[in-house]
């Protein structure tokens, strides 16, 4: 069985498991401008509720700390299932 995300032996990939891969790429690019969407938002949310976290300010770093971890991790999964789409279509 070959993996989805294993194009070292693209001569042994099917057509379905060349699908799922486009699929996959499909939703990590809908993931990524979905959350840059949630980001262009909420900006100036974030910036008010940054300003006046007087009262609570442990949970207002947790939150952007996730945030942060949040936006890290999609850019980064979106960009290692993206950068294999050349070799996907070299096929």
């Amino acid at each position: 069985m070959v993996s989805v995300f294993d194009l070292s032996s693209t001569d042994a990939m099917s057509n379905d498991a060349l699908h799922q891969m486009q699929v996959v790429m499909v939703i990590a690019a809908a993931t990524l401008g979905m959350y840059l969407w949630d980001i262009c938002t909420n900006l100036k949310d974030d910036f008010r509720l940054l300003l006046t976290c007087k009262h609570h300010p442990f949970p207002t770093f947790i939150y952007f700390v996730a945030r942060g971890h949040a936006h890290r991790h999609i850019v980064d999964n979106s960009k290692c299932v993206l950068a294999k789409r050349k070799s996907l279509y070299e096929i």
